[in-house]
């Protein structure tokens, strides 16, 4: 299947996509089958939402036949980078389970983050500049994933302190929605204002810098 998912998509695209939903805009779409996007206590079709995002991009939406979905998918990815939900589904208390990435700054959907020193098998690092930062706890269930699936850890611990961290934005806005295109100059884009650059500018804002730690059954060498 070729997947037509555009470049471009943001976390604002993607709340006016599940306000078109909730306000029953037409759509192609069926059920989810397996996992769920999960917002303000809300359950969506992940699929259903990326399709209705497109068209704020392309200016009409994806079909079910457009991409895939599923945890390795360029669906899931996206809404995973942006900081959304996506848990299994069939649970009825408020889900524990996260898909969370593992990325560096120049594979992000925005390079705005320049990402952190995660030890995957051992600890997982995020901060106060992420959506849901708050909402993870000891006993959550975490599928980790950079462009293929790393694996699957049970935080025993989450920590937090209080520090500072560097941000990539556009010298035109100031936004972090940028991106570094490999093959394309002046290299850097910004997806808010269509600003292209050569170089980010960069500065230090106070954060909360949070830690889980994995327990030690970490499973990964097992996974395809």
């Amino acid at each position: 299947m070729t997947d037509l998912i555009p470049d471009g998509i943001t976390r604002e695209h993607v709340e006016a996509a599940i306000r078109d939903f909730d306000q029953g805009k037409a759509h192609k779409f069926g059920e989810s089958t397996g996992y769920d996007l999960f917002l303000n206590g809300n359950r969506y079709p992940p699929k259903a939402i990326v399709g209705l995002a497109a068209a704020y991009v392309l200016g009409e939406p994806l079909g079910p036949y457009d991409f895939k979905g599923g945890l390795e998918s360029k669906c899931f990815n996206l809404l995973a980078d942006l900081g959304f939900q996506i848990v299994p589904k069939g649970s009825t208390d408020e889900p524990t389970a996260w898909l969370l990435i593992a990325l560096p700054a120049e594979e992000r959907q925005h390079a705005g983050n320049v990402g952190y020193d995660d030890e995957v098998e051992r600890t997982y690092r995020w901060d106060s500049n992420v959506p849901n930062c708050k909402k993870i706890r000891a006993g959550d269930l975490a599928v980790l994933r950079s462009d293929k699936l790393l694996g699957i850890a049970r935080f025993e611990e989450v920590s937090q302190k209080s520090g500072t961290k560097e941000m990539r934005r556009c010298p035109d806005c100031k936004r972090t929605t940028i991106k570094r295109r490999a093959n394309l100059e002046p290299p850097y884009r910004c997806h808010k204002c269509q600003h292209e650059f050569d170089e980010p500018v960069t500065d230090i804002v106070p954060a909360t810098l949070y830690a889980g730690l994995n327990h030690p059954g970490f499973a990964g060498d097992s996974i395809p």
